[in-house]
């Protein structure tokens, strides 16, 4: 059995500036403003879910709220991130005159976010692990787990059932949140809508689901007993931070 090429640590010197993908306690600090805040709910938005002793494969932690979250609950955490050598996104073709440019800005930024989850990590001596080597790419040596997790990734990468097989392999669980659209749940049916146009020049969201089109996916995965759940996430206008949506998500914790 090949070693796995887990990432050495990069703490950053100081502080990342304000905002944070997630709003964060950091301990000898205090409260970091993000856009995603899960403070009193991260439980429920995992769909209740145990991590106590589970070994957890965590996908697209961003800033890491829930990687050192789940990891306080007694979980031990590897999280799957971007290889920025490689891709820095799973990008749809634009229109847009400007599109280097903002996929410049958005590759800083993913650097910026990597930097944060590495901050997070040294100021809550996490034990977690990071491999960088984008969700299609998963080394098969990193043994199974108990469960994976998925929180709003599956809409950005162009060939989500692809994805879902290739994490299905890694756990007999897998507890999935993404945004519940009423437009897409109230016909009661498994839809997925196209996000990208010649018009929108959308380049970073592929896809919206309802929940019922990933419980179908996962189905012809194996997966055969579903909880699925609803909640609401407080979500900062990035203009104006102190300004907080309650936004509806769905989770589904999916076993075989």
């Amino acid at each position: 059995m090949t070693d796995i090429d887990y990432a050495d640590p990069a703490p950053l010197d100081e502080m990342p500036k304000e905002p944070w993908y997630h709003t964060v306690d950091v301990p000898g600090h205090g409260v970091v403003r993000g856009i995603f805040d899960f403070r009193a709910n991260a439980g429920e938005y995992l769909g209740d879910y145990d991590f106590n002793g589970k070994r957890v494969l965590e996908i697209g932690p961003a800033t890491g709220f829930l990687t050192f979250w789940m990891e306080n609950q007694g979980a031990d955490v590897t999280i799957i991130d971007l290889d920025l050598e490689d891709s820095a996104w799973d990008k749809a073709p634009s229109t847009d005159p400007n599109f280097d440019h903002h996929y410049d800005l958005q590759v800083r930024s993913i650097k910026r976010t990597r930097g944060t989850w590495w901050y997070l990590h040294q100021k809550f001596q996490s034990k977690s692990k990071a491999v960088y080597c984008g969700i299609y790419n998963i080394p098969e040596n990193l043994g199974k787990f108990d469960v994976v997790v998925m929180s709003a990734v599956l809409l950005h990468l162009r060939y989500p059932f692809d994805a879902l097989e290739k994490i299905s392999a890694f756990a007999d669980t897998i507890v999935f949140a993404d945004r519940r659209l009423e437009h897409l749940e109230k016909p009661g049916g498994p839809i997925m809508q196209f996000v990208p146009n010649a018009r929108n020049r959308v380049w970073n969201t592929w896809w919206q689901f309802s929940s019922a089109a990933v419980q179908n996916m996962l189905e012809i995965l194996g997966y055969t007993r579903f909880d699925v759940t609803n909640t609401k996430v407080n979500i900062a206008s990035r203009e104006n931070l102190d300004e907080f949506s309650g936004d509806p998500y769905f989770c589904i914790v999916a076993n075989k």
